[in-house]
């Protein structure tokens, strides 16, 4: 084999590494957009309490939970309380500004509904900015009905393009005082037990 030749496999070589290693760059940053994705995607996160037992098998782990983090929902619409959009609103947060969470239990979309509202900013306290996303609101409508306290803040803000609807809030909302325990249940009755009852009183009627 003379000298060119040997040159021009060493060069083929030397390309086929290039490829190989662009291919392997392109594979790393399309996992790593893939997985922004999938965080954008996932709606909430739910942190057991670290002081509870693990529940019982019929007992589902959600109802342990008192740390809810999420991206909020309706951000794009316009504030129903002023002229201005929430996006907006939205853009004014930093991290570890607290947030106001309210029942909207006559809302016409979701009777669980949860407004957000920025009460650190001027105004803010009458600008609803946004809603818990409704699968959220369905685990923590309930607590809040019946009177357990929630603090919320935010976590981060996302800003993905220069217009006004391109902004996600991160927000997380903890629970501090528990909810008032639920009344107990009357006895059950079972329905052949009533019938007896019944043929029996007019038995001695």
């Amino acid at each position: 084999m003379d000298g060119g030749s040997i040159a021009v496999m060493v060069v083929l070589v030397l390309i086929a590494l290039a490829l190989l290693a662009a291919l392997v760059r392109s594979a790393g940053e399309r996992g790593q957009r893939n997985a922004e994705r999938f965080n954008d995607r996932v709606p909430f996160y739910v942190a057991p309490r670290p002081d509870t037992p693990p529940p019982p098998a019929h007992e589902p782990l959600l109802r342990l939970a008192d740390l809810w983090q999420f991206r909020a929902a309706g951000i794009a619409y316009e504030s129903r309380n002023g002229n201005v959009s929430r996006s907006s609103i939205a853009r004014e947060l930093k991290p570890g500004m607290s947030l106001r969470l309210r029942r909207e239990p006559q809302n016409e979309f979701d009777p669980d509904a949860i407004a957000i509202y920025p009460v650190e900013l001027e105004g803010g306290a009458d600008l609803d900015m946004a809603f818990v996303p409704k699968a959220v609101a369905a685990l923590i409508a309930p607590l809040m009905d019946r009177y357990a306290v929630m603090e919320a803040h935010v976590m981060k803000v996302v800003l993905n393009g220069p217009h006004d609807h391109f902004v996600h809030v991160y927000v997380e909302v903890r629970m501090t005082a528990p909810p008032e325990p639920l009344p107990p249940k009357p006895p059950r009755v079972r329905r052949k037990k009533l019938a007896a009852d019944e043929t029996r009183k007019e038995v001695e009627a």
